[in-house]
């Protein structure tokens, strides 16, 4: 998400947000736009895999070739950082699989997902992102989307028990939202196709509530919901009280607070 929808934009609403040495961290495969640099900047990336992955035989096969000691100053300087990185990899997984286990995290990916994402947060990095996919359910909507917001919540909520046990559950703020929204009628294959309207949950040190009203299914635009909160309100004021960042450096313009963060 770029967070500039009137034009191409290269770089993501969030990359500019944070100074290039900030320490964040994204969990997940495929790099996201919101973090990415005006000059393609990149952030430390760990797989949303490791909690889920075996080693296989070309890992192993692999590894073999840096456990014997090079003549070699700087090839042995190689090994010994190959070997440091796959040991602290390590140690992650095994610390993360225990905190799943500990603060209750559902066993499927979302929930080792974010069970990952709870451990990283341990390390107090400024900020964590990280993406599930699975959300575009333009066929078979409710069972589909029945599995994956009962794995969300339980994953969720599993989160904020971690947080709480190390009494940090009002020092992290927690974002979910989609990068498109959904049309509210139901098309020919039990889905919904791409809208322009959706929803936005924060979790943390906030006013609890519903933001921008019930959804009005009689006024619909084009077969759309009417926006009733733009994303860079919320998103605004995540940066201007949270992170400290004014949100016009991001936006090229104001936004108004919702007072969602008091």
């Amino acid at each position: 998400m770029s967070g500039r929808p009137e034009g191409s934009a290269t770089s993501g609403w969030l990359a500019r947000a944070l100074a290039s040495n900030a320490e964040a961290v994204f969990v997940g495969e495929e790099y996201p736009l919101a973090l990415l640099g005006e000059n393609d900047e990149r952030f430390l990336q760990v797989s949303a895999q490791l909690l889920r992955r075996t080693p296989s035989r070309l890992d192993r096969a692999i590894a073999a070739l840096y456990t014997t000691p090079q003549t070699l100053a700087a090839s042995e300087r190689v090994r010994q950082a190959v070997q440091g990185s796959w040991q602290a990899l390590a140690r992650l997984q095994q610390e993360a699989t225990g905190r799943s286990q500990n603060h209750g995290y559902p066993n499927g990916a979302i929930g080792q997902q974010l069970a990952l994402v709870g451990r990283i947060l341990e390390t107090q990095p400024q900020v964590v992102y990280t993406t599930v996919g699975g959300w575009d359910t333009h066929a078979n909507q409710r069972q589909r989307h029945q599995n994956l917001w009962s794995q969300l919540a339980e994953s969720l909520a599993a989160l904020q028990r971690h947080l709480q046990a190390q009494g940090r559950q009002n020092s992290v703020l927690t974002l979910v939202h989609s990068e498109f929204g959904r049309r509210p009628a139901e098309n020919g294959s039990g889905g919904t196709d791409h809208g322009t309207a959706g929803s936005v949950l924060l979790l943390g040190p906030v006013r609890g509530g519903l933001y921008g009203g019930e959804p009005d299914l009689s006024g619909l635009v084009n077969g759309n919901l009417v926006v009733a909160v733009d994303y860079r309100q919320i998103l605004g004021e995540v940066l201007a009280k949270w992170l400290q960042v004014p949100a016009q450096s991001v936006f090229n313009q104001p936004w108004p607070a919702l007072g969602v963060l008091g």
